[in-house]
């Protein structure tokens, strides 16, 4: 096997590609002057794709512990890079091909795979609710540190109201689980359906390691995943004030297009906030869609 290490500069070439700066974006200036960048949740995600893609898998808590630096990314790229195929090498050591040849039980395995409904990406783990689950989705809807970002606004409702509201006529809805280290960390679920015309809603809440670091959008987009394949949706609308939609507003265009913004909708922590209704297309999602996230 070989492991062909790119150099820190075509590293840092493919990661600026990657982003897509503008020439005066000052992230772009910040990392170039190995500063952090300060990126959103989506532009976190295709860093971490990007640095997938060159073959180094990076561990959640690398990716929450880690200052978003190109050395200190370079670092980790170094560390975790790891060859996933068998090459054919000429007398010089240059790959000339890759060798991957599926048994019919692979084949098998394949066609089935594609029927099923998605519920595990390389990182989470959809769940079905169970009762043993709530507490941890009542102490997440009612923290301090991300429960303001879900629908009680930092309300307390009682343990029994909690439970009636997830039972609201929704059409789907999971725990999410971590796959390295079997942990619940987050909520997510689709209401509000319209069938006739082929559309909804999706809500989401994680653990606050997640936030803001693009690993709670790849779970997102796991539950994106489930849910056009299950259902005949065009698209899906997602709601939520300019302070959580600052996390993402670098995917505006791409991953998602805004459709709406109700300017001082609603009331928070001494002032009024944008609300913004956001729409994921069916086929967006597919053509963004990385199997390997």
């Amino acid at each position: 096997m070989t492991k062909n290490l790119l150099s820190y500069q075509d590293f840092t070439d493919q990661l600026l590609s990657s982003l897509k700066f503008e020439d005066n974006d000052p992230s772009r200036e910040a990392l170039l002057a190995g500063k952090d960048p300060h990126l959103d949740s989506l532009q976190m995600l295709v860093l971490v794709t990007k640095i997938e893609d060159m073959g180094a898998r990076l561990p959640s808590e690398t990716i929450t512990a880690t200052v978003i630096t190109f050395e200190n990314l370079y670092h980790h790229y170094c560390k975790h890079r790891q060859a996933s195929h068998l090459q054919i090498a000429l007398s010089d050591g240059s790959p000339i091909s890759t060798i991957s040849i599926p048994s019919p039980g692979d084949l098998e395995k394949k066609r089935r795979s594609d029927l099923e409904p998605k519920v595990v990406n390389g990182r989470f783990m959809l769940a079905p609710i169970q009762d043993q689950d709530l507490p941890f989705l009542y102490d997440l809807a009612t923290s301090s540190a991300v429960g303001f970002r879900w629908r009680y606004r930092g309300g307390i409702p009682t343990f029994e109201s909690f439970q009636q509201d997830l039972a609201v006529p929704v059409i789907s809805q999971f725990t999410v689980w971590s796959r390295e280290n079997n942990e619940r960390v987050g909520h997510v679920t689709c209401h509000e359906v319209d069938l006739a015309n082929c559309h909804g809603y999706i809500a989401a809440m994680f653990t606050p390691a997640l936030m803001g670091r693009g690993l709670a959008i790849n779970a997102v987009r796991l539950f994106l995943q489930n849910i056009f394949q299950r259902f005949n949706l065009r698209k899906v609308y997602m709601e939520m004030l300019e302070f959580n939609y600052d996390q993402v507003a670098s995917g505006a265009g791409t991953f998602f297009h805004v459709e709406g913004r109700l300017r001082r909708h609603e009331y928070y922590n001494g002032r009024f906030w944008d609300k913004y209704v956001l729409a994921v297309f069916r086929e967006d999602l597919l053509e963004s869609n990385d199997e390997h996230l």
